[in-house]
C-alpha cells in the first residue's frame, strides 16, 4: 500500500512540475548540464560509504546530494524532477538491490526539487531581506528540534526501552541550539560584504541544504527504515544528528563556490 501511495505522490509531483515549469527542450546547454549532473551523481553514489545500523546498511555517508541540489538551484523544477528520477532509476540498474522501494526514489526527486522550488519562489526577493528570513527560519528549526528532544522520554530498541536522562536531553538540545546559532552567525558574517545577488544566492543555497537535510535525512529516511527494517524512528534520527553536524557545513562550504560558477555559466 505504501508503495502505491509513494508512486501516486511521484506522479502528482511530475504533473505539477511539467505543468507549471515546462522543459525548455531546445535548450541544449541545460540538457547537457542535466546529463553531466546525473553522471557525477552516479559516480558519487559509488563512492558513498554505507554504515550498518541494527543489521541493515542504513546510514549513508557521502556527498551525492550536492550535484543534485546544485542542479535544482540552477535549473527549473521540471529538470530537477527528471534528474532525481533518472539518477535513482539508473542507480537501480547499475547496482540492483532486489525489488525497489519507491520511498528512496521520492527522496532523490525531492533532493533536487526542494532547492529548485526555493530558487523559483525567492528569485525576485531582496537579498538582504531574504537573509533575515533564512536566519529566522534557522532559529525556528533549532527551537523545534530542541522541543522535539525535550518531549522524548524514552527510546525503544527492539523489546528494550531506554529512558533518556536529563543530561542526554541537555546535550542533544545544546547541539541543536549551537548548530542554529552557528548557522545564523555564519550567514550574517558571510553575507556582510556580498552583493545583493550573491546574498540571495547564498541564502538560497543555505536554506536548500538545511531543508533537504531536515526533510530527507531527519524525516523521510528514518520513516522508510522503520517501515522496511523496524529501526526505531527516534534512534535513526538521533544517529543522523551527529552525521549532520559534519555533513551540513561541508555541503554549504563546498557547494556555494560551485554554485556561483554554475550560476554564471548556465543562467
Amino acid at each position: 500500500m505504501i508503495q502505491i501511495i509513494i508512486v501516486c505522490i511521484l506522479v502528482l509531483l511530475g504533473i505539477y512540475c511539467f505543468k507549471f515549469y515546462p522543459l525548455e527542450r531546445r535548450n541544449t546547454k541545460k540538457l547537457a548540464f542535466s546529463a553531466l549532473i546525473i553522471i557525477i551523481t552516479l559516480i558519487l553514489k559509488r563512492l558513498t560509504i554505507m554504515v550498518p545500523l541494527f543489521g541493515a546498511e542504513s546510514l549513508k555517508i557521502g556527498f551525492e546530494y550536492i550535484p543534485v541540489m546544485l542542479a535544482g538551484v540552477i535549473l527549473s523544477p521540471s529538470y530537477a524532477y527528471l534528474i532525481g528520477l533518472i539518477t535513482d532509476l539508473l542507480g537501480l540498474v547499475i547496482s540492483p538491490t532486489g525489488f525497489p522501494f519507491f520511498g528512496f526514489t521520492l527522496n532523490q526527486v525531492l533532493i533536487g526539487l526542494i532547492p529548485s522550488l526555493i530558487a523559483v519562489k525567492v528569485k525576485n526577493v531582496d537579498g538582504k531581506r531574504f537573509s533575515k528570513i533564512v536566519c529566522l527560519m534557522i532559529a525556528l528549526f533549532g527551537g523545534a528540534g530542541s522541543l522535539f528532544v525535550a518531549l522524548q522520554k524514552t527510546i525503544s530498541i527492539g523489546k528494550v526501552t531506554y529512558t533518556l536522562t536529563s543530561l542526554q536531553k541537555g546535550v542533544m538540545i545544546g547541539l541543536c541550539l549551537i548548530a542554529s546559532i552557528g548557522f545564523i552567525l555564519f550567514m550574517l558574517k558571510r553575507t556582510k560584504n556580498m552583493k545583493d545577488n550573491d546574498v540571495l544566492l547564498f541564502g538560497t543555497w543555505l536554506l536548500s541544504v538545511i531543508l533537504v537535510e531536515l526533510a530527507i535525512t531527519f524525516c523521510l529516511i528514518p520513516f522508510w527504515l522503520q517501515i522496511m527494517y523496524g529501526i526505531p524512528f527516534v534512534v535513526s534520527v538521533s544517529i543522523r544528528v551527529i552525521k549532520a553536524c559534519f555533513i551540513i557545513p561541508l555541503e554549504i562550504i563546498i557547494g556555494f563556490p560551485l554554485l556561483k560558477q554554475m550560476d554564471k555559466l548556465y543562467k
